[in-house]
């Protein structure tokens, strides 16, 4: 079994991107495939050259939504944080909740001048989660008052720029849920887009709304102990019949993202045999010695020590050639998460 320790590695402050590149595509693009005995390295623009007609790209298509708001408790003043996590069928929603005292269950928070929020419950199965209501659809005054929530390690408040950057191109309107970005998605551009459709890939998108809890770090070395934050995922008739196809005639299919790998591998779990449509909430906890059904490769960032999403990385390369990737990267200087640079792995049979 994987020991946490195993998972960390030290990453020098100034590695750590602060804003994204001037174009989505000047990105930088770290390759290790199967055939290769070490990295190779290239732009991001470039991506095209290692992708074959028949392929299948899969994309996240989610988009951010203002999703951090401030306030105040309304009898004692107290500031207050309000991260959303995701909406119930009732209107109501999870959202971690920060303050420097106690919340109590029944106690309101005051948003703007006119928005107030209640505390319904808390999640237990959420570490820092509440059950919480408001006067007012939040969605429909996000703009006015929420913030877009750029990951705690970007060391600046958001900025204009932000809401664009901070965005996938092919982002669905309809799909307006998550609290942070599928940032290996932030790297396209639509003249990219554009070229890799002409090549004969397929461009299928499917939907995982990413939470807070994608930056959460695993905190026991007892992984079987770690609660994942549940999120909505669905995936439409027309993208699991493409992909199906895709994998009947031996093209490859590769996942936009850990957000797109785990889309295809939580609907993996649901199918006999080809993969289905579906939706649902997923808490998939992907780690060493996970049996890939569906994807092939995967492009995806560079991830934050004793995460789940690294774990991910190593269950699909291995831990070896996982440092070794990052290692490499360090030693060239990629820059580093969300707004940083990214890689493209093959997915290895032997993984553990």
């Amino acid at each position: 079994m994987s020991s946490l320790s195993e998972f960390d590695f030290a990453l020098p402050a100034h590695l750590i991107a602060q804003r994204p590149a001037a174009n989505r595509t000047d990105s930088r693009l770290l390759v290790f495939q199967k055939e290769m005995p070490t990295p190779k390295h290239a732009n991001f623009k470039n991506l095209i050259d290692y992708l074959n007609p028949g392929d299948a790209l899969v994309l996240n298509n989610t988009k951010v939504i203002p999703a951090r708001f401030f306030g105040f408790k309304t009898t004692t003043g107290g500031k207050v944080e309000i991260l959303l996590s995701r909406v119930l069928p009732d209107g109501t929603w999870i959202a971690l909740i920060s303050s420097k005292r106690a919340l109590q269950i029944n106690s309101e928070i005051t948003i703007g001048k006119d928005l107030t929020a209640k505390i319904l419950a808390k999640v237990n199965d959420e570490p820092g989660a509440y059950h919480i209501s408001f006067t007012e659809d939040i969605l429909a005054r996000a703009d006015e008052l929420g913030q877009i929530p750029l990951p705690p390690y970007i060391e600046r408040t958001c900025d204009e720029n932000d809401k664009e950057r901070y965005q996938t191109v092919f982002a669905d309107p309809c799909q307006n849920q998550a609290v942070a970005a599928p940032t290996a998605g932030l790297h396209f551009d639509q003249d990219l887009l554009n070229k890799i459709a002409e090549k004969g890939v397929h461009l299928v998108h499917v939907t995982l709304h990413v939470g807070p809890g994608t930056f959460l770090p695993i905190r026991t070395d007892n992984l079987d102990e770690h609660k994942m934050h549940a999120e909505p995922w669905s995936i439409t008739k027309e993208a699991a019949q493409i992909i199906s196809t895709v994998k009947q005639e031996g093209g490859r299919v590769i996942a936009v993202g850990t957000t797109s790998v785990r889309v295809l591998e939580t609907a993996a779990t649901q199918s006999n045999e080809l993969l289905q449509a579906g939706s649902g909430l997923t808490r998939l906890f992907i780690r060493p010695g996970f049996h890939f059904q569906i994807v092939d490769a995967f492009v995806t960032n560079f991830h934050l020590p004793k995460t789940t999403l690294l774990f991910l990385v190593a269950a699909a390369i291995g831990r070896e050639r996982l440092l070794e990737a990052y290692q490499e990267a360090i030693q060239k200087e990629y820059r580093f998460f969300s707004y940083g640079d990214a890689c493209l792995f093959d997915v290895m049979d032997f993984a553990k």
